[in-house]
């Protein structure tokens, strides 16, 4: 029960345009990342909407005054459009519209191919589509772009992981390990890996390490209340669990693996609060919820 989370990064991008147009394309912006923090996916794709809209504008009034040939041409320049289509396509993502944030994905590289950041969400999306061979093209490009960038390794190893190459996997997981050895999604990555292959002591190594590395980073308590849920360590796992929703309220495998602990545990009333909280977030949740009880009862 895990999923490859697109990391929210703050690009500082530079294109000369006039003030007014330059305010309006930045509070967008903002009013879209703040909506986004919330969980108001809606409204950020609409602020977001707007600074594409705002950066386009500027690029109509630049070629009316014969500065560039066409409108066209100016979108080949402004990275601003590519920042707010690659903002726009990560809500799109965690709001499931997965196609959608691929287009978003690849409109931004179109205009600006040098964005690395855009190659790793647009694998991350078609890794969740399994579509592993784009996937994994996606994640060779970023690394040809920025070959000591460890997100590249990382995805990758993700992907090769689902395809069932888990020799590479370990390879590249590995080496983006040696790039940023103390990088907490590193750890709870390999932590995950080790987990679904059987090695829970190992699992439960990088979970730690995950935290200790940074003890706000909820991945790493959900990956170790899942391993305390797997060993029947009921109220380990919970507390665990609890920890990861207190870090971060929008995962809702949290939700959902909390509410199986506490199933098990027998407290149903708490177990279907929680099981509501995840369909919330996310509505595909349920069934995948009935399978997992089934196969822990077994």
């Amino acid at each position: 029960m895990s999923k490859l989370l697109l990391a929210l990064f703050v690009l500082g991008l530079s294109f000369v345009v006039p003030a007014q147009n330059l305010d309006v394309f930045d509070a967008a912006q903002s009013r879209g990342a703040k909506s986004f923090t919330r969980g108001d996916f809606d409204r950020a794709i609409t602020e977001f909407t707007r600074a594409i809209d705002a950066s386009s504008s500027v690029g109509k009034v630049r070629s009316s005054r014969g500065d560039l040939d066409d409108v066209g041409s100016v979108r080949a320049v402004d990275t601003r459009t590519a920042d707010a289509l690659l903002q726009r396509g990560r809500v799109y993502f965690a709001k499931g519209e997965v196609e959608r944030s691929i287009e978003d994905f690849s409109a931004a590289i179109s205009i600006r191919p040098s964005l690395s950041v855009a190659y790793y969400c647009r694998g991350a999306a078609r890794l969740s589509l399994k579509q592993y061979d784009q996937a994994i093209a996606d994640f060779d490009r970023l690394i040809r772009l920025e070959p000591k960038n460890w997100s590249g390794y990382l995805g990758r190893s993700v992907v090769r992981f689902q395809a069932g190459e888990k020799d590479l996997a370990m390879k590249d997981i590995e080496h983006a390990r040696k790039l940023a050895p103390k990088n907490a999604g590193i750890a709870y990555q390999l932590g995950e890996m080790r987990r679904q292959l059987g090695d829970m002591i190992s699992a439960m190594e990088q979970f730690n390490a995950a935290i200790g590395f940074d003890k706000k980073y909820a991945q790493g308590y959900l990956g170790r209340g899942l391993v305390h849920l797997l060993q029947r360590k009921f109220d380990e796992a919970i507390a665990d669990i609890s920890t990861a929703i207190s870090l971060d309220s929008r995962l809702p495998h949290a939700f959902a693996n909390r509410g199986i602990a506490y199933f098990l545990k027998g407290e149903k009333d708490l177990a279907e609060k929680d099981f509501a909280s995840a369909e919330a977030l996310d509505p595909t949740i349920r069934e995948e919820v009935n399978e997992y009880i089934s196969k822990l009862k077994n």
